[in-house]
């Protein structure tokens, strides 16, 4: 071996030696700045927890319209959560009445849960974090903190706050804090409106796909529980109901969870284009909080016939 070959190659070691020790303080580092600046306020987290803690038999599932749409109803926790897929909630709904009985159940019925957006790939590890209560040994390395380490040490560059957007209540419902909340403005335009619209459309032929049925695979296993179901279709703003009129699969859909309800048995409450006043809304299709106590009254008492206390 001359020299050079052998100066090359313990460039080669000190080079692969720096970028392991570099690497390792990155990801330790960044481990330590989930650890204290982003769990704290993580609502995930704290979903995740509640998710495991609860012993309740009433239970709301749904995505975003569900975590946002229902609270304050007495003995009900709200395990929605937001962006979660039909596949999510069906393996959340079987981990979760795996450790309980189920009684009441809410469960989401809008039409965009079958379209194509709605869809999610590589759910697995997702739904992995509700098998066991115990969360991973290093934050750092899940999916759902992984892509994002850049923009935490970003925001920490900068001085930014790590607050969440979102209030979580104790029962599992989150309200958004925005300015616009329940001020009746519009915040999506014209065209954002009909670009949010399209892409909730429920995909061509949904009765076909998937999603559909892992619906009804959700349904049979509660029937199979002798729950008393309820499926619920949340209300959107005026706006986005009249753009929707345009599109005849979301009335097929609307029409799709009704039929379902009827034959399993269970019972349907549609919100779709029930509330006129836009003050009740945070934006086109979530409700604010005081829209959210309304409508969960009326949920509970169109869906089990009695209207219960609310929480304090």
């Amino acid at each position: 071996m001359n020299l050079s070959t052998f100066s090359f190659k313990r460039w080669i070691r000190v080079f692969f030696l720096t970028w392991v020790g570099i690497s390792a303080i990155f990801l330790l580092s960044s481990e330590f700045l989930i650890r204290i600046k982003v769990e704290p306020e993580d609502t995930f987290e704290k979903h995740r927890r509640l998710f495991f803690a609860s012993d309740k038999s009433n239970v709301v599932f749904g995505d975003s319209h569900g975590a946002q749409g229902f609270m304050g109803a007495e003995d009900f926790v709200n395990l929605s959560y937001a962006s979660e897929s039909i596949e999510i909630m069906k393996a959340k709904v079987r981990l979760y009445f795996a450790r309980h009985t189920p009684r009441r159940v809410v469960f989401q019925a809008d039409p965009h849960l079958f379209s194509d957006y709605r869809i999610k790939e590589n759910v697995r590890d997702y739904i992995r974090l509700f098998e066991r209560p115990d969360g991973p040994l290093l934050q750092v390395l899940t999916p759902r903190h992984r892509r994002y380490l850049f923009h935490y040490w970003a925001a920490f560059i900068l001085g930014s706050d790590f607050k969440s957007n979102f209030r979580f209540n104790a029962d599992g419902s989150q309200v958004l804090l925005t300015e616009e909340a329940g001020r009746g403005r519009s915040i999506l335009s014209g065209f954002d409106l009909e670009s949010r619209v399209r892409l909730q459309m429920p995909r061509e032929n949904f009765k076909k796909s998937e999603s559909f049925k892992q619906y009804r695979d959700i349904l049979n296993y509660l029937k199979e529980r002798q729950a008393e179901v309820c499926l619920v279709t949340f209300p959107v703003s005026p706006a986005y109901a009249g753009e929707a009129k345009r599109f005849p699969e979301f009335e097929e859909a609307r029409f799709s969870f009704q039929d379902m309800a009827s034959t399993y048995g269970f019972s349907y409450a549609s919100y779709w284009d029930s509330l006129e006043d836009s003050a009740r809304f945070t934006n086109e299709d979530h409700l604010n909080e005081e829209g959210a106590k309304e409508l969960t009254q009326k949920i509970v008492k169109d869906c089990f016939g009695k209207v219960r206390k609310e929480q304090s």
